[in-house]
């Protein structure tokens, strides 16, 4: 448990200085990027599609944008307001997954009601205790 937790620590010690949330971000649009591009040509030329700079996607430009207005390091951060964290969420969570199916009822069987006499004492069909032993 206290070296899970140590791991957990360094993790996220690590994806602070490999850039944070923004980091993250771009992580996350790369491997779209590749899974996007890879079903259009091959794994070769997502790489080069991907990580060339040519064509980047939506994402790769609003997380580029945001390193760009970033307050310097010495500067407090400015919180996020609600409808920034609310734009972020949708970029990161395309619709087709996002959305619901309807709930499905289904109707559970009644189990069947037990003798209070049954409860109390065993039956006949019960094993002996304790089991015989094996001669």
């Amino acid at each position: 448990m206290k070296k899970a937790l140590h791991l957990l620590i360094a993790l996220l010690c690590c994806l602070q200085l490999a850039g944070g949330p923004l980091g993250l971000l771009q992580c996350y649009a790369w491997g779209t990027m590749l899974l996007d591009y890879s079903k259009q040509s091959g794994w070769s030329r997502a790489v080069e599609d991907t990580f060339g700079g040519e064509k980047p996607c939506d994402l790769c430009r609003k997380i580029e944008s945001a390193r760009e207005n970033s307050p310097a390091p010495g500067n407090p951060a400015v919180p996020l307001h609600a409808e920034q964290a609310g734009k972020i969420l949708r970029e990161l969570l395309p619709v087709a997954f996002a959305s619901l199916r309807d709930p499905v009822a289904r109707l559970i069987e009644p189990s069947p009601p037990i003798s209070p006499v049954r409860l109390l004492h065993r039956s006949a069909d019960a094993p002996p205790v304790p089991p015989p032993r094996h001669a």
